[in-house]
């Protein structure tokens, strides 16, 4: 068997994405936020208005998905779907969205 698949099945299967994931639910979830801007859209100094395309990097470390390396071909890394695993509650205050060109782009 591959050792991708054996790890996903290994480490997904009993996975229940609606407990937080560390082993001590008492203790926070560390969430790492990074804001990273691609592009000026538009600078209006007379309205005091900037319009950038960014995104948003959230990083955390889940608990309830550990593993060996060694048992796993040597992969230190797993890549999953938003929908499989615990996901943060973000919330963005007074986001301002450029609804012309950039459209697609948009939550």
């Amino acid at each position: 068997m591959f050792f991708a698949k054996k790890m996903y099945r290994d480490l997904l299967n009993r996975y229940d994405r609606r407990v937080r994931p560390v082993r001590n639910q008492s203790k926070p979830v560390y969430v790492n936020t990074k804001f990273v801007p691609m592009a000026l859209v538009e600078f209006d100094s007379a309205n005091q208005k900037v319009s950038m395309l960014a995104y948003i990097r959230i990083h955390w470390v889940d608990e309830q998905i550990v593993w060996k390396p060694k048992d796993y071909a040597g992969r230190a890394a797993l890549r999953a779907s938003l929908h499989e695993i615990w996901t943060p509650n973000v919330v963005l205050h007074k986001v301002c969205m450029y609804q012309d060109i950039f459209s697609k782009y948009l939550f």
